[in-house]
């Protein structure tokens, strides 16, 4: 049973990362809010949405390499959301201890990122290419009861990765060549 909901919440993902609201994500730093609410959510559902209640994803496209942030901040810690690149899945975000965590505001998101032991989190490294990211919520944190509250507020943000000049690689090219020459001559 477990795989075909799984299944179905993939197929779900890819068919409301197709209808959603896109949304530009640039390689600044800034985190970048998303809301997870089946309640307020115009599908019912635990994907990634937007103010309005529609499904969010992000567009953009890197030239250069980029590190990928995610993080859960909501009131209550011990979500886990699944990343999505279109219909491909990016893999799990960590799944923080349930209870504790922020104080509010829950839009502190740095804090939340810096607090692994509560908030799920993930980092990945993203090569040049073109991108749609969304996220579903896979493990909700729970009420006081049990229950699972299937609402959360997250965050991603997009870090470029400085690359180094041509000639600072030139330089560290030939000291390793004069290097390894110094070592095969004979004494």
């Amino acid at each position: 049973m477990s795989r075909k909901l799984n299944f179905l919440a993939t197929a779900c993902a890819a068919l409301f990362a197709t209808v959603a609201q896109a949304a530009p994500l640039d390689a600044d730093s800034q985190w970048r809010a998303f809301d997870v609410d089946d309640l307020t959510a115009t599908t019912g559902g635990l994907e990634w949405i937007d103010l309005n209640g529609d499904a969010l994803h992000f567009n953009f496209t890197l030239t250069s390499r980029a590190i990928l942030r995610v993080v859960d901040a909501g009131a209550y810690s011990g979500d886990q959301f699944e990343l999505f690149n279109g219909a491909s899945s990016m893999g799990l975000t960590s799944v923080g201890a349930a209870g504790g965590g922020l104080a509010a505001p829950w839009t502190n998101f740095d804090a939340a990122f810096g607090d692994h032991l509560h908030y799920g989190y993930a980092e990945r490294l993203l090569e040049p290419g073109s991108y749609d990211l969304s996220g579903v919520l896979r493990v909700s944190a729970q009420d006081e009861f049990g229950q699972a509250l299937n609402a959360t507020i997250g965050a991603v943000s997009l870090t470029a990765v400085p690359v180094p000049p041509a000639g600072l690689l030139f330089g560290f090219a030939a000291a390793a060549l004069a290097l390894a020459s110094r070592r095969r001559q004979p004494v």
